[in-house]
C-alpha cells in the first residue's frame, strides 16, 4: 500500500466517522424532539403536530442514511449537505425548547442554567472518542428494529 492510499483510507475513515455523528446526533435529537412535541400536542398546542410531521420527515432520511452508510464506505456529498442541513433544523428546534424550559424555570424561581448542549446531549454514553463499530452495531440494530 502507497502513502497516497493511507492518506486516502486516512481520509475515508475520518469522513465516515463524522457521518456518523452526524447520523446519531440526529437521530437521538428526532427521538427526543418527538416525545417533546407529542406532549406539546396533548396540551392542546397545534405547533406540536407540525413539528411531528417534520420530524417524520427528517427521520426517514436519516434512517435510509443509516442503512445506506451501513452498506457503504461513506455516503454522497449530497447525503452529508441534507444530513448537516437537517441537523441545524434540528439544533434550532432543540434550543428553541431549551429557552422554553428555562424561561418556565427562572419564571418559577428555579435555576435556569445546567441545561446540556446539543452536542453534549445526543452523544454516545461512551464518548466519541470511545465510539467503536460495536456501538454503530447497537445503533444500528436499533434504527432497523424501529423500521420493522
Amino acid at each position: 500500500m502507497g502513502l497516497l492510499d493511507w492518506f486516502t483510507r486516512k481520509s475515508q475513515q475520518k469522513l465516515r466517522l463524522s457521518q456518523i455523528k452526524i447520523l446519531y446526533q440526529n437521530r437521538l435529537a428526532i427521538e427526543y424532539l418527538r416525545e417533546t412535541f407529542i406532549v406539546a400536542q396533548s396540551a392542546g398546542l397545534e405547533s406540536g403536530s407540525d413539528l411531528l410531521i417534520g420530524l417524520n420527515d427528517f427521520e426517514l432520511y436519516v434512517d435510509d442514511a443509516i442503512l445506506e452508510l451501513s452498506w457503504n464506505t461513506i455516503l454522497s456529498d449530497e447525503q452529508s449537505l441534507q444530513l448537516a442541513q437537517i441537523n441545524g433544523a434540528l439544533r434550532n428546534l432543540y434550543s428553541g425548547v431549551m429557552e422554553g424550559k428555562r424561561r418556565a424555570r427562572a419564571a418559577s424561581g428555579g435555576d435556569a442554567t445546567g441545561i446540556e448542549k446539543f452536542e453534549n446531549r445526543f452523544a454516545p454514553a461512551v464518548g466519541w472518542s470511545k465510539f467503536s463499530d460495536t456501538e454503530w452495531d447497537s445503533f444500528f440494530r436499533k434504527t432497523t428494529a424501529r423500521m420493522d
